[in-house]
């Protein structure tokens, strides 16, 4: 997160990827975001839920980029990997990442504004960053770039993998 994924995917969006669709009373930013591997709920729906998200791509022909930008499925590699392993070849094959970085001090300040923003957030920073320090969340996991990128360079070729900076 706050890592510059909203600015790559309207640039995508605008030249033509399809982005997912939104159902019943899900807030709007879903069309950009599915969250379908991070969030615990949506995932253990299955993915026909997720698949569903897309039909329309597949149906008006919209198949050559279709595009999911949750900035947060870096931390799930193993799941991302279950789900198009049992897809097959041709869809694992198809499955690019793309992957924006940013330091990890500056990105968890400016996602600690973002909350405050949002009225996400009920500590200071400095206690944010004592939590978060601790393991539970933030930097301290999800800022260990390299460890994310070595789980999905065991399932992806390197043509699958983009990574920005």
């Amino acid at each position: 997160q706050k890592a510059g994924s909203t600015s790559v995917s309207s640039w995508l969006f605008s030249g033509g990827a399809c982005r997912a669709q939104t159902f019943d009373d899900e807030p709007n930013y879903f069309a950009k975001e599915a969250h379908f591997f991070d969030k615990d709920d949506r995932f253990a729906q299955g993915v026909e839920f997720y698949a569903r998200r897309f039909q329309r791509c597949i149906d008006s022909g919209n198949t050559e980029f279709i595009m999911d930008a949750t900035p947060d499925y870096l931390t799930y590699p193993e799941r991302i990997s279950e789900v198009y392993m049992n897809a097959g070849t041709a869809a694992r094959s198809r499955l690019k990442l793309i992957v924006v970085l940013r330091e990890p001090i500056s990105r968890e300040l400016s996602l600690y504004n973002h909350m405050i923003m949002y009225k996400h957030a009920g500590s200071t920073f400095e206690e944010h960053a004592d939590k978060i320090s601790h393991g539970r969340g933030g930097w301290a996991s999800t800022g260990m770039y390299v460890d994310h990128l070595k789980k999905f360079a065991s399932f992806l070729s390197r043509e699958q993998l983009l990574v920005l900076s």
